[in-house]
């Protein structure tokens, strides 16, 4: 199950948070997405949604991840910081296998696939010489398709519990992150 909490702040001129509830989170209370960092159920620290649970649909375990894009000024361009990161205090869990918490760095992994794209279309935007309101709609549009991207990749693998589904969309997931490599997060965007 994937849980995405987004932040966009572009100029102001769009907050967008999809969330259940509010809860008090400080700074280290979020992972930055990198290779080498990859989530330990000691990371899912948010308390469960017992409502969803109650229902079902939420399953075993919640990833809430943001994608934080914030403009700023550099003396002569405007340019825009993108960041990826895992929110501890909204992330959950009541399961604790490998197979679970594989799935669930898999949704995060999809969200660093779509801060990537972001990166790509802010650059190609300022080259182009995009104004401001079309880069602010086409990352509200990107945003957009990683919410239903999450959610076929947790309907084709049942939330993963068909472990050849999980392993095609490792690979997918693999290479697509290899074909944007470029625009990969570092430790300067969750700086």
């Amino acid at each position: 199950m994937f849980r995405i909490v987004l932040h966009v702040f572009l100029l102001g001129l769009i907050t967008l948070v999809v969330s259940g509830q509010e809860i008090d989170v400080q700074a280290d209370d979020y992972i930055c997405w990198s290779e080498e960092r990859r989530l330990e159920w000691e990371d899912f620290q948010g308390p469960l949604d017992s409502i969803m649970t109650y229902l079902g649909v939420l399953g075993t375990a919640g990833t809430a991840s943001e994608i934080r894009v914030t403009p700023y000024f550099d003396g002569q361009h405007f340019n825009y910081e993108v960041r990826n990161v895992f929110n501890k205090k909204r992330s959950w869990t009541i399961v604790y296998d490998s197979l679970h918490l594989s799935h669930e760095q898999l949704h995060f992994d999809i969200s660093e696939l779509y801060a990537r794209k972001i990166r790509l279309l802010l650059e190609k935007g300022k080259l182009e010489g995009l104004a401001h309101e079309e880069l602010v709609d086409g990352v509200k549009r990107l945003l957009g398709d990683l919410n239903q991207y999450q959610n076929t990749y947790d309907r084709s693998t049942a939330h993963g519990t068909i472990d050849f589904m999980e392993e095609e969309w490792n690979e997918k997931i693999k290479n697509e992150l290899e074909e944007l490599k470029d625009y990969a997060s570092t430790l300067e965007d969750c700086g």
